[in-house]
């Protein structure tokens, strides 16, 4: 798989950290041109020095038009992952407010439509061959949840995307696939008492009761981002340990 790669373009949004670090550490194993794209740019002078090859962006995603500038600016991209998410902190329906809901909705999927279509159109445009991308979702998106609503929204959201994409970017040879993982410690969820309660809730439930490795989620987007999966596409993959099985 390792020649597959390399001279390939990889853009990973959220890239700084968490899964998105795992997946780009995996990427660059490979021989792949990596971008990470997130708007903490502390966070990615970090990854920049213990991965020099790596190419560091910074953008907020919440900010359509520089997003796509700075995505217009690196292609063609040959395989985006779409990994870029915020948990948004525990809320109620009945007050939760409109800068949350923004927030939410604008980088776990606002943020995933503008993305796609910049790397689709320049994958067109320069007649690159066509590519895949991979959107990480969530065992949620399917799961209602307590106090995360707009959250499980957002990803609900994210999969239809997913399906719609897939049809849609199909004639330009791009293949589209989502991924739900179950509760990682990435540092999505920064509180440690909603860690913990997502934890204790979503592990206690799995039939296989451990917390999944970004290791484990990183290796699956490699493999439906290369050739071995070439007859995939639209498809939500589960990688949740059970818990869907409860």
């Amino acid at each position: 798989m390792e020649a597959e790669f390399q001279g390939k373009r990889i853009l990973v949004t959220g890239g700084a950290r968490g899964l998105g670090e795992a997946i780009v550490r995996a990427f660059s194993k490979l021989g792949a041109t990596v971008f990470a794209l997130d708007r903490e740019a502390e966070e990615l002078s970090k990854l920049k020095e213990s991965l020099p090859e790596v190419q560091t962006i910074v953008v907020d995603l919440l900010d359509w038009n520089s997003t796509k500038r700075a995505v217009e600016g690196i292609a063609p991209i040959h395989h985006l992952v779409n990994n870029a998410g915020v948990f948004g902190g525990s809320h109620k329906l009945v007050d939760v407010d409109e800068k949350r809901i923004e927030t939410i909705m604008g980088i776990n999927f606002k943020s995933v439509v503008n993305v796609s279509q910049t790397v689709v159109q320049g994958l067109v445009s320069s007649n690159a061959g066509g590519g895949t991308i991979v959107n990480i979702s969530s065992v949620l998106s399917g799961q209602p949840f307590l106090n995360t609503s707009m959250y499980c929204c957002s990803k609900a959201a994210l999969s239809m995307l997913t399906k719609c994409q897939a049809i849609e970017f199909g004639p330009n040879n791009v293949r589209v696939n989502s991924i739900r993982p179950t509760v990682m410690k990435t540092g999505l969820v920064t509180n440690p008492v909603e860690f913990q309660y997502l934890t204790d809730n979503l592990q206690n439930n799995q039939i296989i009761s451990k917390l999944l490795e970004a290791s484990e989620a990183a290796e699956l987007v490699v493999f439906l981002s290369s050739s071995k999966s070439a007859m995939i596409t639209g498809e939500e993959v589960v990688i949740d340990g059970g818990y869907l099985l409860h």
